[in-house]
């Protein structure tokens, strides 16, 4: 699956049941995967490590601090 169909697939589950979370909470769910996928330069997110999301965080808070 490529990103925008895995996106699209999360998409649609998160604001379904059980779910049922807020559009506001996922339009910030959806920017923060797309810190992610930009921070590791567009790898599939079937690729993405433990690591690589370690690595975003830590930036991430570091940046933010």
């Amino acid at each position: 699956m490529t990103n925008e169909e895995l996106l699209n697939l999360f998409t649609t589950t998160a604001l379904g049941k059980p779910f049922n979370i807020k559009q506001s909470t996922l339009d910030t769910y959806s920017v923060f995967i797309g810190y992610l996928l930009k921070f590791v330069d567009n790898k599939n997110l079937l690729e993405v490590t433990k690591s690589d999301v370690k690595q975003f965080m830590l930036q991430y808070q570091s940046a933010d601090s």
